[in-house]
């Protein structure tokens, strides 16, 4: 019995994410499966990232969160470490605009997340590179402008959240780029006077 004790505290040494390979200030969660950047309230220190981690960072890395930092662009090649990678969280970064060519090397991601930015515009062909995603979130920003091309080579988008902007008007061929679309929310768009053709309120 003590044997069986001894190999399986040996065991859970090997196997805890605390000693798993893990970018510094970041906590991986689930064997490295998260890595959560976002930082925390309970330490002292005042860093904050302005690029994507690139040291330690596990292969098997599915989720990224980057939760209130100083990101305001990505650089090309920024995910080239991430070929597992499936959901992206930005929220609460600096981008003023989207960082179409650092949103590169992501063949597997599915969910992108960019609330909370001082984005003003959504221009065409912004997320083309992202062809697997099927939801993505831009809430709480000042955006007053999606172009009739911003959703170019979504074609398996299925969720589209585009709450509490100021979007006040929308493309006329808005459906046209995202054939797959299921889901589309506009709350808190309080200039907004007309949809766009095809859309069904429920």
């Amino acid at each position: 019995m003590e044997l069986l004790i001894l190999f399986l505290a040996s065991l859970s040494f090997y196997l805890s994410p605390s000693y798993a390979q893990c970018p510094e200030v970041c906590a991986c969660i689930g064997l490295t499966a998260t890595i959560d950047c976002t930082p925390r309230a309970d330490t002292n220190t005042s860093f904050r990232f302005t690029t994507i981690p690139q040291q330690d960072v596990p292969s098997t890395t599915r989720r990224l969160i980057m939760t209130g930092n100083q990101l305001a662009t990505l650089l090309p090649g920024s995910f080239v470490i991430y070929p597992s990678l499936e959901s992206l969280v930005l929220d609460d970064n600096l981008f003023t605009e989207i960082p179409g060519e650092g949103l590169e090397d992501l063949p597997l991601l599915t969910s992108l997340n960019l609330d909370g930015n001082p984005l003003g515009t959504l221009g065409d062909g912004e997320f083309r590179n992202l062809t697997a995603l099927q939801e993505l979130s831009v809430q709480q920003t000042p955006l007053t402008t999606v172009s009739s091309g911003a959703f170019e080579g979504l074609n398996n988008l299925q969720r589209l959240y585009l709450d509490d902007n100021q979007i006040s008007e929308l493309p006329a061929d808005f459906f046209a780029l995202i054939p797959q679309l299921e889901f589309l929310s506009l709350t808190g768009n309080n200039d907004l006077q007309t949809l766009p053709e095809g859309f069904l309120i429920l």
